[in-house]
Protein backbone atom coordinates (compact mmCIF):
# COMPACT_ATOMS: atom_id res chain seq x y z
CA UNK A 1 0.00 0.00 0.00
CA UNK A 2 1.33 3.39 -1.16
CA UNK A 3 0.87 6.27 1.21
CA UNK A 4 -0.88 8.49 -1.63
CA UNK A 5 -3.64 5.30 -1.65
CA UNK A 6 -4.55 6.19 2.05
CA UNK A 7 -6.03 9.40 2.95
CA UNK A 8 -7.95 10.84 6.18
CA UNK A 9 -12.05 10.81 5.82
CA UNK A 10 -11.99 14.88 6.66
CA UNK A 11 -9.66 15.22 3.32
CA UNK A 12 -11.66 12.94 1.23
CA UNK A 13 -14.92 14.79 1.65
CA UNK A 14 -13.15 17.76 0.35
CA UNK A 15 -11.48 16.49 -2.62
CA UNK A 16 -13.65 13.35 -3.16
CA UNK A 17 -13.73 14.13 -7.30
CA UNK A 18 -9.87 14.12 -6.87
CA UNK A 19 -9.94 10.72 -4.70
CA UNK A 20 -12.48 9.53 -7.86
CA UNK A 21 -10.30 10.18 -10.25
CA UNK A 22 -6.68 8.68 -8.79
CA UNK A 23 -8.25 5.49 -8.56
CA UNK A 24 -10.22 5.19 -12.17
CA UNK A 25 -6.17 6.56 -12.93
CA UNK A 26 -4.29 4.17 -10.92
CA UNK A 27 -6.40 1.13 -10.60
CA UNK A 28 -5.22 1.05 -7.06
CA UNK A 29 -7.83 1.46 -4.14
CA UNK A 30 -8.04 4.66 -1.67
CA UNK A 31 -8.10 3.62 1.86
CA UNK A 32 -10.24 6.56 3.90
CA UNK A 33 -9.42 6.26 7.11
CA UNK A 34 -10.73 7.93 10.65
CA UNK A 35 -8.60 8.70 13.71
CA UNK A 36 -5.55 6.44 12.25
CA UNK A 37 -7.86 3.35 10.85
CA UNK A 38 -9.07 2.15 7.63
CA UNK A 39 -12.82 3.11 7.74
CA UNK A 40 -13.32 2.47 4.00
CA UNK A 41 -11.80 1.45 0.61
CA UNK A 42 -12.99 3.26 -2.42
CA UNK A 43 -12.48 1.21 -5.63
CA UNK A 44 -12.91 2.20 -9.16
CA UNK A 45 -15.42 -0.02 -11.22
CA UNK A 46 -13.03 -2.54 -12.92
CA UNK A 47 -11.66 -2.97 -9.76
CA UNK A 48 -14.45 -4.46 -7.98
CA UNK A 49 -15.31 -6.03 -11.04
CA UNK A 50 -12.30 -7.84 -11.10
CA UNK A 51 -12.52 -8.42 -7.30
CA UNK A 52 -15.68 -10.15 -7.29
CA UNK A 53 -14.83 -12.09 -10.67
CA UNK A 54 -11.88 -13.35 -8.10
CA UNK A 55 -14.22 -14.13 -5.21
CA UNK A 56 -16.74 -16.36 -7.47
CA UNK A 57 -13.80 -18.26 -9.02
CA UNK A 58 -12.22 -18.71 -5.52
CA UNK A 59 -15.57 -19.93 -4.43
CA UNK A 60 -15.69 -22.30 -7.37
CA UNK A 61 -12.13 -23.58 -6.94
CA UNK A 62 -13.41 -24.49 -3.28
CA UNK A 63 -16.74 -26.13 -4.45
CA UNK A 64 -14.86 -28.29 -6.79
CA UNK A 65 -12.03 -29.19 -4.22
CA UNK A 66 -14.99 -30.19 -1.62
CA UNK A 67 -16.50 -31.92 -4.57
CA UNK A 68 -13.28 -34.08 -5.42
CA UNK A 69 -12.88 -35.39 -1.84
CA UNK A 70 -16.24 -36.19 -1.61
CA UNK A 71 -15.84 -38.75 -4.50
CA UNK A 72 -12.51 -39.76 -2.80
CA UNK A 73 -14.60 -40.39 0.58
CA UNK A 74 -17.45 -42.28 -1.60
CA UNK A 75 -19.93 -39.38 -0.48
CA UNK A 76 -21.40 -39.85 -4.38
CA UNK A 77 -24.84 -41.50 -5.14
CA UNK A 78 -24.85 -43.60 -8.93
CA UNK A 79 -26.94 -41.40 -11.22
CA UNK A 80 -29.74 -44.09 -11.71
CA UNK A 81 -30.34 -44.30 -8.22
CA UNK A 82 -30.01 -40.63 -7.81
CA UNK A 83 -32.87 -40.00 -10.93
CA UNK A 84 -34.89 -42.77 -8.68
CA UNK A 85 -34.68 -41.03 -5.36
CA UNK A 86 -36.13 -37.81 -6.86
CA UNK A 87 -38.46 -39.32 -8.81
CA UNK A 88 -39.75 -41.26 -5.56
CA UNK A 89 -39.95 -37.28 -3.76
CA UNK A 90 -41.85 -36.00 -6.12
CA UNK A 91 -44.80 -38.95 -7.31
CA UNK A 92 -43.02 -39.79 -10.07
CA UNK A 93 -42.72 -43.75 -11.97
CA UNK A 94 -39.61 -44.22 -14.24
CA UNK A 95 -39.88 -47.22 -16.26
CA UNK A 96 -36.70 -48.69 -16.52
Amino acid sequence: MRTDDIRPLTEHRANISDDFRHVQETGRPLFITTNGRTAGVLLSPAAYDELVERAALADDIAAMRQAVQELKDGKFTEAKQALRDIAAKIGVTINR
